[in-house]
């Protein structure tokens, strides 16, 4: 099975200056934070960070093991890289401070990465 089909239409460059085009300045905003993780709408502080850290390990413990085993085993086999490669406010940034999304997106993203 295709990854991607090669004959669907191509979102050229011009599709995507015409669609900005269109958009108000509010839409691209909300369309740039989307894309890069940095929603405005929380004001993310020292003691919010070290909360919503301890939040996102505990529902990273909760998840079974077998649900998380390319991530436990990269722990296990490099946990320097899953330590700066995978920094845990990354995910809680692009999941909108969201814990238990971000720590499923933490597992998905070592999931991959094993491939």
């Amino acid at each position: 099975m295709q990854a991607f089909s090669f004959s669907a239409p191509r979102f050229t460059e011009e599709d995507e200056i015409r669609e900005l085009a269109a958009m108000t300045d509010a839409e691209r905003e909300e369309v740039r934070n989307d894309l890069y993780g940095t929603h405005k709408e929380l004001e993310e502080t020292d003691q919010l960070r070290e909360v919503l850290l301890q939040e996102m390990q505990q529902a990273l413990d909760e998840i079974q093991d077998d649900e998380k085993s390319g991530y436990l085993e990269a722990c296990q086999i490099c946990p320097e890289l899953v330590r700066t490669e995978s920094a845990p406010i990354r995910f809680l940034r692009s999941e909108n401070y969201q814990p238990e999304r971000a720590a499923r997106r933490l597992v998905k993203y070592w999931d991959y990465r094993k491939q």
